[in-house]
């Protein structure tokens, strides 16, 4: 659960599919969570885009609750309403749902020799890069992992915020481009459509991959788009789908055991907030990629335990739960200048 000026919603962050959870799937949209209350509980339904074009409702309730977790998530029991052949838009494999401590399979693309150090210390030494790989952080290390599990063309490294000729485009919402777009079009359309430097990058140098599984609760909350149609439903996207962070205080390493990354061990760093850029300017666009320059955000609630966020959603309606709520703010260094 985060919260706005004036707003709340609940993020879904992963679904896990059937008694076992072995498959999971990774959010790609989310219209905002529908909730009833009830004398005896209290009920929330989420329509939620997955792979494939597919969508996917959630329904979920208060006494469901199966555990909750060290960067403020929960998670519930919850019957999912999709396609019939639904495991087939399954982002990964998954195990450890039923004793309330999922595990997602995830990978690691790099060089030959990065890979074998890794391998060689069983640990990884954590990215001072943010997302887009312009500015570096002072306060916390990432080990950057993705559910492709391999990086076969310059779309798959633009999916993990990288790029051969280290540009990525994203378009505002309601623009519509032109057919055909001229020379120049990059400053014709500069405020209709950003062109984000990222870290240059080839699929050569990715061509080595470490498969682990990860704790769930270890993966930092992925950034959000805020989308409002002008005809339709506002909804939220994620916005590095394809991107899991699991961070750790500066100067440390995270390591791993067995082919498993556990939280337990790690000197874990979360920040409580995620950023939410505004999808109709190209600020907004680039808001959840650079993580600095931005007042863009929602405030992550760490509920109480044995709170619900479903129950407090009630017991605190109609309150300002973003106002005078204290932060620890991601903290930036240099930046890149090739």
């Amino acid at each position: 659960m985060v919260h706005g000026e004036g707003k709340s919603i609940i993020v879904p962050d992963v679904l896990f599919l059937g008694e076992s959870g072995d498959k999971w799937f990774q959010p790609l949209a989310f219209m905002p969570c529908l909730l009833l209350k009830t004398e005896d509980d209290v009920f929330g339904t989420v329509w939620i885009d997955i792979a494939g074009g597919a969508t996917v409702r959630v329904n979920f309730r208060s006494s469901g609750l199966i555990g909750a977790f060290a960067d403020g998530s929960q998670l519930f029991r919850c019957a999912i309403l999709g396609p019939a052949d639904v495991e087939s838009y399954a982002t990964g494999d998954a195990y450890g749902v039923s004793s309330g401590c999922p595990m997602l399979r995830l990978f690691h693309h790099a060089n030959e020799e990065a890979i074998s150090g890794i391998k060689t210390d069983s640990s990884f030494r954590p990215s001072t890069w943010n997302i887009q790989g312009n500015k570096t952080l002072a306060n916390v290390g990432y080990a950057y992992l993705t559910s492709l599990d391999r990086i076969k063309c310059d779309e798959d490294l633009k999916r993990i915020a990288m790029a051969s000729d280290r540009k990525i485009h994203l378009q505002v919402d309601g623009f519509a481009p032109p057919f055909l777009l001229l020379p120049g079009w990059e400053e014709t359309y500069r405020n209709q459509i950003l062109t984000l430097e990222v870290y240059r990058q080839s699929t050569q140098e990715r061509q080595f991959t470490l498969p682990l599984a990860v704790e769930a609760a270890a993966v930092s909350p992925a950034h959000l788009f805020f989308h409002r149609p002008t005809t339709g439903i506002p909804f939220y996207e994620v916005c590095h789908p394809f991107i899991f962070r699991v961070g750790v205080q500066a100067g440390e390493r995270i390591h791993f055991a067995q082919g498993e990354v556990r939280l337990l061990p790690l000197k874990a760093k979360f920040f409580d907030y995620v950023v939410v850029g505004d999808a109709q300017t190209t600020k907004g666009l680039a808001a959840p990629y650079d993580e600095e320059d931005t007042d863009q955000i929602m405030k992550i609630e760490r509920l109480p335990e044995g709170k619900t966020m479903l129950d407090f959603w009630f017991e605190n309606g109609n309150a300002d739960l973003f106002s005078g709520k204290p932060l620890e703010w991601m903290h930036f260094g240099p930046s890149r200048t090739s």
